[in-house]
């Protein structure tokens, strides 16, 4: 399969929209492709996020469940152990403490991340629940 460029849009007749200009067209060709691209980053993301947590996991077994995901956030994102402690607290206040008034999951992590990823790095993304639901999708539950 072969991805139009945006330069080659200009010689495409529109086959997909025949009632929109070719302007519109790109738009709504750009808007698939990029939505395409957010669920296949944030699926990739979310199978890296999970091997790395199975492998944090068997090294050290009797981990508690908020040390666990610091320690899979220190190792697989590089980061320093006090970022992880913000990050894994930060998704706490984001998706477990509020609304849900639960523990945080791993599932929350990974979302978090996801999220301030795609906002720090001006990756478009059309809507939050998007990410959330890809990663629900990808991170079982009782992690």
């Amino acid at each position: 399969m072969r991805f139009i460029a945006a330069d080659d849009l200009n010689s495409c007749s529109n086959w997909a929209t025949p009632n929109m200009s070719t302007s519109a067209s790109k738009t709504w060709l750009a808007e698939i492709w990029q939505t395409w691209h957010d669920k296949r980053f944030v699926r990739s993301e979310c199978k890296k996020a999970l091997s790395c947590f199975r492998g944090v996991r068997s090294d050290q077994p009797g981990m508690a469940k908020r040390d666990l995901y610091r320690e899979v956030v220190t190792r697989c994102l590089g980061s320093g152990p006090d970022r992880a402690i913000r990050i894994v607290r930060r998704a706490e206040q984001s998706y477990a403490a509020w609304p849900a008034g639960r523990d945080v999951r791993f599932r929350d992590v990974v979302t978090y991340v996801l999220v301030e990823e795609c906002l720090i790095s001006k990756r478009r993304t059309n809507d939050h629940a998007h990410i959330e639901a890809i990663v629900a999708a990808a991170i079982p539950g009782d992690l």
